[in-house]
Formats: C-alpha cells, structure tokens, sequence
C-alpha cells in the first residue's frame, strides 16, 4: 500500500521540519470543507496531495496539509508520494495510490505541475479537486 492513515506525524518520507505556522492558513479551518454537509456529496475520506516539480512531500505546503489532516480528521487516509520526474511514471504512481479507493470519497490536491496531474485525474474519476497555482502547459513552461 502506498498511502496511509493520518496519524500525528504525517507520512511524507523522512522526518521535516516545518517553520510556517498552520494557524495562519485560514481556508483548511471549516471541518465543513473536508467533511461535507450536502447529502449528495459524500466527505472525502482519502485525499491525494500532488506536489510540484522539484518539489516533494517534505515541502511546506505537503506538510502543513499533513498536518492540519491529523489534527483535524484523522480518520481521512492521505496519501502524499514522491512524483518520479518522468510524466509517464509519475503518472503510473499517481494511478496506483489512488487504485483501491472510493472515487465519490477521495478527493485530490495539486499543486504548480501537480495540479496538472489532479486536473487529469479528476477528470478521469470525477473526484473533488483543489488547483494551487497549477502549470496549465507543462510542456511549454518545462522548455523554457
């Protein structure tokens, strides 16, 4: 299994250290946003964070959603891998983290190249996504 549970210190490879304080991140503070209040969109239950290029699951972002998730749902599988810089296996990973879960439950954060993939993957699955500042032409942006 690539993904894990949510416990007090989130699975994201080796131990980091993070300085920014997550109170400062007002938008994850509605448990309303994870958990849901409309019948017809069931709460997320796994959730796929997908990181930039060059970066990884120890960078801040990876680790301040890590954080807020064990805080305040810790019942929500989360799963944050090391994307290979090849799109074609970074995409077989992405593909095998997500095989075994509830499509209507999980839902996907990308962020810059990652918010590519979770547009793609999204669009393939119908899940729930969040763009963080996603590259729209990787192709284009990656030649440069």
């Amino acid at each position: 299994m690539l993904c894990a549970m949510v416990t007090a210190t989130p699975h994201a490879g080796p131990a980091a250290s993070v300085t920014a304080d997550p109170s400062s991140h007002r938008a994850a503070d509605s448990p309303r946003q994870v958990e849901g209040t409309d019948p017809a969109r069931p709460r997320v239950t796994h959730l796929l964070y997908l990181h930039g290029f060059r970066s990884s699951p120890r960078s801040t972002k990876a680790q301040i959603m890590a954080q807020r998730l064990a805080a305040q749902h810790p019942r929500v599988t989360w799963c944050c891998p090391q994307l290979p810089p090849s799109p074609a296996a970074a995409w077989t990973l992405i593909e095998r983290s997500v095989a075994d879960w509830p499509r209507e439950r999980m839902g996907v954060v990308g962020s810059s190249l990652g918010g590519y993939y979770a547009t793609r993957l999204a669009a393939l699955t119908g899940c729930r996504a969040v763009l963080l500042n996603p590259a729209v032409d990787p192709a284009r942006d990656l030649a440069r």
